[in-house]
């Protein structure tokens, strides 16, 4: 019976002794180094693979010489790409830190292989043996001042009296510092080869300096005492502005818009010159713009439309009752003048860009008015006159006017009839003998100076001959 126990323990023992893998110690092939000056030192890490491989020849089967070439490489190969691992820091390492190297292990196919197991832990090292540097106020003796007052300043960087001329600054960019901004020095990049040949760090890269004790700026009323006017005729009115009566001579102002301007249009005036307010008075405007709202312009009539049909009616009725009284006044035989009767109008509109012009002359009205006359002893016939009227306009009360007109000719003592006129049975009349006659010189002779366009009542059509 014992001896069946003892041989049972024997072939145990076998089996276990040959599942068990040995245990190769990673952590042992791990070298880390330090490098630099303390505060920007580097840190190396290497993982020595021959001696890892060539320590455990017996197992592997190649020593050193046999990593160098053929199937001991390839393996070399094989255990660099399975075991790796990285510092949790490797720069501007400053002595006394402490770094952790973390392993990345994926061995199983070599374990499994060669019957072995890789054990590994974190590895933590402490930085030292980096060159110690002395650690200096790299700004000491800088001088920073600022200028002007509080809103409109500049910063001065003065370095003659500097302590350690080893360094490059960077100075910021900067205008308008008012209390309570921050300007920020940096030291220049590539400041490090110095530092070490002079045994020296600075303690930092950058210092603040506070904008502080700048006067402040009082505020006024840039335009008060500013009268801006506002003239001409919409769509073509203008501003003028008169700065006599403001506060400070050295200010200047700028109208956005100058012209074409209409009621309701928004005109900006923006200041300018006001630094040298700023300088010699320590004063800043509350605005440097304002927005003025156009209003009181009268307006052209540029379409028909743009007057109610009644109004135009009663000009029509005015300008009839007009030619009645006068012709009646001044024919010779003013009992031939049987009636005057409204045929139609017509609107040209400048051609000409200038604005000048085009407020000016912009526009134009012509009514068409047809003459009957039977003078004793012959045919009855007809002849037309016209009234042009210049530039209709609304006024911002609502009322409608014009600002002149004019007849086709008139009457001379000295050059006896003018303009255009006709004769007709050895009587001459001042107008047009046909409609036709009266289109050509109303509408179509003036096309190169105005785009015009009528409209007549039925029966009344320009015929081209």
């Amino acid at each position: 019976m014992k001896k069946r126990v003892l041989m049972f323990l024997v072939v145990c023992m076998a089996f276990l002794f040959a599942g068990c893998a040995e245990e190769i110690s990673l952590n042992e092939y791990v070298d880390v180094e330090f490098e630099g000056v303390s505060g920007s030192g580097t840190a190396r890490c290497e993982i020595d693979y021959v001696d890892l491989i060539s320590d455990h020849d017996e197992i592997f089967g190649f020593d050193d010489e046999d990593l160098l070439d053929g199937d001991g490489e390839d393996f070399l190969d094989d255990m660099e790409d399975a075991i790796d691992g990285d510092l949790s820091e490797d720069k501007n390492l400053t002595n006394g830190d402490e770094l952790t190297f973390s392993w990345d292990v994926s061995a199983k196919k070599i374990e499994d292989k060669y019957k072995v197991k890789f054990v590994y832990s974190d590895i933590t090292e402490t930085v030292k043996g980096l060159t110690e540097l002395e650690l200096v106020d790299a700004f000491a003796g800088i001088e920073v001042t600022f200028d002007g007052p509080s809103g409109y300043a500049t910063a001065n960087f003065d370095l003659k009296n500097r302590k350690y001329d080893m360094f490059a600054f960077i100075f910021p960019e900067g205008t308008k510092l008012k209390n309570g901004d921050v300007v920020t020095v940096a030291i220049a990049e590539g400041y490090m080869s110095y530092c070490t040949a002079a045994g020296i760090m600075p303690k930092e890269l950058t210092k603040d300096y506070i904008v502080e004790g700048l006067q402040e700026l009082t505020t006024f009323d840039a335009f008060e005492g500013l009268k801006v006017t506002f003239s001409g005729n919409a769509p073509f009115g203008h501003v003028s502005i008169d700065d006599k009566a403001t506060k400070y001579a050295e200010l200047g102002f700028e109208r956005t818009n100058y012209d074409k301007l209409s009621n309701g249009d928004e005109v900006t005036i923006e200041v300018y010159n006001v630094d040298r307010v700023i300088e010699k008075y320590n004063v800043i405007p509350e605005a440097t713009s304002k927005t003025y709202v156009v209003s009181g312009l009268d307006t052209l009539v540029m379409e028909f439309d743009d007057v109610p049909e009644e109004k135009w009616n009663e000009i029509y009725e005015h300008w009839r009752k007009y030619l009645l009284e006068n012709m009646t006044a001044e024919w010779e035989t003013p009992e031939a003048l049987k009636d005057i009767t409204y045929i139609g109008r017509a609107m040209g509109k400048t051609t000409a860009e200038n604005s000048f012009l085009q407020e000016n002359s912009w526009i134009y009205t012509i009514l068409f008015y047809e003459v009957s006359v039977e003078q004793p002893g012959q045919e009855p016939f007809q002849c037309y006159y016209t009234i042009k009227l210049s530039n209709v306009k609304k006024r911002a009360d609502g009322s409608y006017v014009y600002e002149a007109y004019s007849e086709p000719g008139e009457f001379s003592d000295w050059l006896g009839a003018t303009g255009y006129y006709f004769t007709k049975n050895n009587l001459t009349y001042i107008g047009y003998a046909t409609f036709n006659a009266a289109y050509e010189a109303e509408i179509i002779n003036d096309k190169s100076n105005y785009n015009t366009f009528g409209e007549f009542i039925d029966g009344y059509e320009y015929v081209t001959e």
